[in-house]
Order: C-alpha cells, then sequence, then structure tokens
C-alpha cells in the first residue's frame, strides 16, 4: 500500500477550517480586523441557518439545501486539484512511489500558468534539511478542458521544510514544516488571504523511507494560527489557533482525528473544534465517514457529518438537522481541495 502524500493531509485540513466557516461568516456580521479571544459564540439554529444561506459568498460553489435534500451537483470522477496543491507535486519531483518521502534538491525553476503568470520556484538542502520557496507572481490556474470555468490568481509566498537526519543511506525524515505568508487567492473576483504562522507535519514511522502510519503510531498534525482575510468583503478576518490532529491509513482508508482547535471570529466570538468520529475519505479521496463538532457557548454544538452524496454534509445543531451544505460543485473552492 502506498503511503499518502502529505499534499493530500494539508489539503484535508484547508476544506475542514473552510467548513468551519459556516459557523462564523453568515448574516453580514463581522467586522474588520484581526480576531481577538473572546466568550464563546452562540451557535443557535437561527444563527447557524443564516450562516448556512450565506455561505455562498464566503466558499464559491457551495450552498445550502434542504436537510432531506440531494445533491444537485455531480462531481466529476476525477476531481481538479488547486494550484497550490499541483506545485506541491511537483516538489516531490514527481516521484511515483510514495513510500520514497525524501525530497530531492531542484534547481530554480519557473513555472507558467494556465491562463497567465508565473510561480518561481527554488530549493536548498543541508545537514540532511530540504527547504522549499515558492514566489507567485499572479500565478493563474484553470482547468485545460473547460475554458468557461473559473480562473483562480495566487500572488504570495510559501515555505516548504524537510527536516531530516543525514545516513549512509541519504537523509532520514522525521517532520515537515511549512508556513505561508499574505498568500492571495483571487477566484471569480472574490479574493482571500492567507498567512499561515507554523505548521508541523511529524511522521509516526520516520526513516529514510518512512512507513505507513497507524492508528497506534499516527503522523501528527499541529497548526498554532491560521489566519484568513476575506479582501473582498471588507478585509473580515477569521483565526484558527493551536489545532492538533493526527493521521493514520487503515487498508485503503486514510482517517483524521483532531483532538483540539479553537476558531475565533471578530465579533461572534471563539469555537472549540474536535472530531467525536474520525474523518476518514477513501481511496478515491471521498469523505466518507466520521463527524466534525464545534462548540461555542452553554455548550451549543454544531456537527458536520458526510451525507451518501459525496461533496454534501448534513448540519446540525444540538443534534436537530438545519439544513445541508452541498459543495459538490466542481467550481466550489472545498472541491479543489478534496
Amino acid at each position: 500500500m502506498k503511503r499518502r502524500s502529505f499534499r493530500k493531509m494539508t489539503g484535508l485540513i484547508v476544506a475542514l477550517i473552510l467548513l468551519v466557516l459556516i459557523s462564523a461568516c453568515g448574516g453580514g456580521g463581522d467586522s474588520a480586523g484581526t480576531p481577538t479571544t473572546s466568550t464563546p459564540a452562540d451557535l443557535n439554529p437561527t444563527a447557524v441557518t443564516s450562516s448556512l444561506d450565506n455561505i455562498g459568498t464566503y466558499m464559491p460553489g457551495c450552498e445550502a439545501v434542504a436537510a432531506t435534500a440531494q445533491s444537485a451537483g455531480i462531481r466529476e470522477t476525477v476531481r481538479k486539484l488547486s494550484a497550490l496543491s499541483e506545485l506541491v507535486a511537483t516538489f516531490k519531483g514527481n516521484q511515483t512511489k510514495a513510500s520514497k518521502a525524501a525530497l530531492p534538491p531542484i534547481e530554480a525553476q519557473t513555472i507558467q500558468g494556465d491562463c497567465g503568470g508565473t510561480a518561481a520556484i527554488s530549493s536548498t538542502h543541508a545537514s540532511g534539511d530540504t527547504t522549499f520557496s515558492v514566489s507567485f507572481d499572479h500565478f493563474c490556474s484553470q482547468d485545460a478542458s473547460d475554458p468557461t470555468s473559473t480562473q483562480s490568481t495566487i500572488n504570495g509566498s510559501l515555505n516548504f521544510v524537510e527536516d531530516g537526519t543525514p545516513t549512509d543511506a541519504g537523509p532520514s525524515i522525521s517532520r515537515y514544516t511549512a508556513s505561508v505568508t499574505n498568500l492571495a487567492v483571487n477566484a471569480d473576483g472574490v479574493e482571500t488571504k492567507l498567512n499561515l504562522g507554523s505548521l508541523v507535519y511529524t511522521l509516526g514511522a520516520p526513516g529514510v523511507e518512512p512507513g505507513i502510519p497507524t492508528e497506534a503510531s499516527p503522523d501528527r498534525l499541529s497548526i498554532d494560527s491560521l489566519k484568513v482575510t476575506y479582501v473582498s468583503q471588507g478585509n473580515k478576518t477569521h483565526q484558527l489557533n493551536n489545532l492538533s490532529a493526527s493521521t493514520w491509513e487503515s487498508g485503503d482508508n486514510n482517517l483524521v482525528s483532531i483532538a483540539s482547535g479553537v476558531y475565533v471570529t471578530s465579533t461572534h466570538g471563539s469555537i472549540n473544534i474536535a472530531t467525536s468520529a474520525p474523518l476518514t475519505t477513501n481511496a478515491d479521496g471521498e469523505l466518507v465517514s466520521g463527524e466534525l463538532d464545534l462548540t461555542g457557548a452553554n455548550g451549543g454544538t454544531v456537527s458536520l457529518t458526510p451525507s451518501a452524496t459525496n461533496g454534501v454534509f448534513g448540519v446540525s445543531v444540538d443534534g436537530q438537522p438545519v439544513k445541508n451544505l452541498d459543495c459538490s460543485s466542481n467550481d466550489s473552492v472545498l472541491s479543489s481541495f478534496l
């Protein structure tokens, strides 16, 4: 069985972070500015329903549908990947065996966007560590098979480090780290800016050829802070702090368990994040089971669970279904990460 890529794990985490926004961004009530620690958010059915009804403003391609409705969208068998995920794959030198996790240094190069712009990539290697840097300059991504599809333009930079210890057989890899500085993504006129303070991904089975993570020895992920700024929405800002998660493989499935995390908004307060059941993706990258719980004031909880239709999530408040979140459209921000 092939080892799952770092790209898949980080992509899933980003998708989960986007899902959390349904509890914070609806109704037009946020103010601009950097969030600060505040009282727990009031996650009542009215507020959550309002958020769902306005979700398309923050997550293009997603919409609220009746809790008993089936998805109207049709997901392609092979989903498109975001330009960022494609570049992470490029970092790995197009390796065909996922078990070979060591990232070879690459010569400085410039990649042309599908519809304009560039991404400049460089790397260095010293004492077992390999550092990659990417600088986006109006890097444009579009589905080549559909000239009418949404164009996404990226500006900003990111850094990615493979932490290894030199051995006679090559670097013994123990973890990956990443940071993002002012990464601005403009999709269909909607601009979002990301800043990632520090992401640390520690391998459960480190080595020159790292092994498969198991439930007993999982890979572990921590994110100290991730700030999302909605530039097109008056610079409204939300922030995720102190996320702690683990992931492992079981058969063809990949499981993710979130132990803790705090999501803070400018005006709605803070939300605690955890999974009451591990989120499970199958070999095709489809989220097939699990439950993500968002807890606010007085123990009020919003739960998100995948439905039988891929890309559609059931949303309940204190155990009572309110609506479904349909992100099955290929044009959705969420679907590009799953």
